[in-house]
């Protein structure tokens, strides 16, 4: 009995870890159908061990001996397909984590390009700035030599001549 609780006890854990990962991952609509089988399969057997479990756990002597001849090998043939579909399950959770994976790294990917972008666009701002800095300087230094400098009276064409 400590094996078919050791065997739940696995069971639980990996659909535990699959329902924290059916939140983030999108199966296909043929891999989830076949999933819900492998789930509802899984439902029956365990059922199954309980009846077994409940009909056997009466303090009777004669129940005792029932297990050891007849339900010990039923329930290792219901544990033996539990841990079928518990692979299936894990086969599962190892696709959904591979798919994880693939999306960060398609997002790692477009991070890496939008930010090459931001650093060109950041390079030219930077260039163009100081392009303005500079004509800013060359203006400013035009205006400092005309308030700094006496303005000399123009003369009309006519007397230059």
């Amino acid at each position: 009995m400590d094996a078919v609780s050791r065997e739940l006890t696995s069971l639980a854990l990996c659909l535990e870890l699959l329902r924290d990962d059916s939140t983030t991952i999108n199966y296909s609509e043929g891999f989830r159908k076949d999933l819900i089988g492998v789930l509802q399969s899984c439902d029956f057997i365990t059922h199954q061990m309980k009846a077994i479990l409940r009909k056997l756990s009466s303090g009777n002597v004669g129940r005792r001996i029932q297990w050891s001849l007849s339900s010990r090998e039923e329930m290792n043939n219901l544990r033996s397909s539990l841990e079928a579909h518990k692979s299936a399950i894990e086969i599962a959770l190892t696709l959904g984590s591979i798919t994880v994976m693939n999306t960060v790294k398609k997002n790692t990917t477009t991070t890496r390009h939008v930010v090459a972008a931001i650093k060109q666009d950041t390079t030219a701002i930077l260039q163009s700035t100081l392009h303005v800095e500079s004509q800013m300087h060359i203006l400013s230094d035009v205006k400092h030599e005309f308030s700094t400098s006496p303005l000399r009276p123009l003369r009309p064409k006519a007397a230059l001549l």
